[in-house]
């Protein structure tokens, strides 16, 4: 009798630990939410720039030396997803209805956004529109060639810019400040400013680095041989390109004939 006593007295002051533990635990989980910066992102760059602002890298911008662990960032689609036929799940809806800052590019290929702000009876703090932060011209369009045949289309990859990744950039990183002033009362923005501006300089040099090759290259001609998302890159270093789909072309398979013209132009430049 005893000893079944003294055994269920073990078990009890075990479950007794445990529980406190389980309560300590979620009672700091709380806490941090409470007071952590919560991010969504549509696509890569957008994440990209945000977490560019909230982690300090090496040199290299390799490896994270630290990272605010009152920010949260979340990237909705995946490396290796169809961003053009992307569908969120309702744990997404709920993320970006839940964020404190959504970030999403704007273009055709997210309509789907504009439908979720739409019809949501709920919106995130603050909302950054990336496409609305640049200067969008009607010359950024994907060009028809002799072997791309497609109507013209906007090209949405106006990141590819260095200057328009510059103006994004310290526009979310407005935003964070904003938001890390109600949160914990501005604590961590010189960190954050110093982050976003050693990322910008970064930027500004691999821009710098590109246009003398360029300018010193006799060849200024680029030659793909699948989807053509860069004429906004094209256009800031004053380069020219063909390809094997005009933009964003959905077709899987080029014709053999633009194909052999690809090769031919290859072979003769």
């Amino acid at each position: 009798m005893v000893i079944f006593m003294k055994k269920n007295i073990i078990q009890l002051f075990i479950f007794l630990v445990l529980i406190t533990l389980f309560l300590t635990g979620c009672k700091k989980a709380n806490t941090i939410d409470e007071n952590s910066i919560s991010i969504v992102a549509t696509n890569f760059p957008a994440y990209d720039f945000a977490r560019s602002v909230v982690t300090k890298v090496d040199e290299n911008y390799l490896a994270p030396i630290n990272n605010f662990t009152n920010v949260n960032i979340k990237l909705l689609i995946k490396p290796g997803m169809e961003t053009h036929s992307f569908d969120p799940t309702p744990k997404d809806i709920i993320d970006i209805q839940n964020a404190d800052i959504f970030i999403y590019m704007g273009g055709h290929s997210e309509a789907w956004v504009e439908k979720i702000l739409a019809t949501s009876n709920k919106l995130p703090k603050k909302i950054i529109k990336l496409k609305d932060v640049v200067e969008i011209s009607d010359n950024h369009q994907h060009h028809e060639t002799e072997h791309n045949h497609n109507e013209h289309e906007e090209d949405e990859h106006f990141w590819t810019d260095s200057k328009n990744a510059i103006k994004m950039i310290s526009n979310i990183l407005e935003t964070i400040i904003e938001i890390d002033n109600e949160k914990t009362s501005g604590k961590y923005i010189e960190e954050y400013k110093s982050n976003a501006n050693s990322y910008i300089n970064k930027i500004s040099n691999l821009s710098t680095e590109i246009k003398n090759t360029v300018d010193n290259s006799s060849n200024k001609l680029l030659i793909f041989g699948d989807r053509f998302p860069f004429t906004y890159f094209t256009e800031e270093y004053d380069l020219d390109y063909v390809a094997a789909f005009d933009g964003c072309s959905s077709a899987v398979e080029a014709k053999t004939s633009t194909i052999a013209e690809l090769i031919n132009i290859a072979k003769n430049t």
